[in-house]
């Protein structure tokens, strides 16, 4: 019987990985929507957040911009720039923030 010397060492600790919080998210409410919608960033930190809505069509037109508090929301009243009611279809919701972009998508009701 032959006995085998293999160093050994003790187990290394690995630290667990931190649960971070979910991360923020863009909701628009309610979906589908007829002449109010409100677009939100629904963030943990419930500070205010500046940014800027954009509204697009699916052809990739813009519709709307809005600024102002993304984690109070935007309301969009289902108007153009132009003050003209958009029609119903699907729109893209872009909020751009210094923390970053979020999109989303809702249906515009007649």
């Amino acid at each position: 019987m032959t006995l085998h010397d293999y160093p050994f060492a003790p187990p290394v600790g690995v630290a667990e990985p931190s649960i971070e919080a979910r991360p923020p998210a863009l909701r628009v409410s309610p979906n589908p929507h007829g002449a109010l919608a409100r677009i939100r960033v629904e963030s943990q930190a419930g500070a205010p957040i500046a940014g800027t809505l954009s509204i697009y069509d699916l052809a990739g037109r813009r519709v709307r911009v809005l600024t102002g508090d993304a984690g109070a929301g935007f309301l969009w009243d289902g108007r153009d720039e132009s003050g003209a009611w958009a029609p119903a279809g699907v729109y893209l919701h872009r909020v751009t923030t210094r923390a970053g972009v979020w999109t989303a998508k809702s249906l515009l009701l007649p």
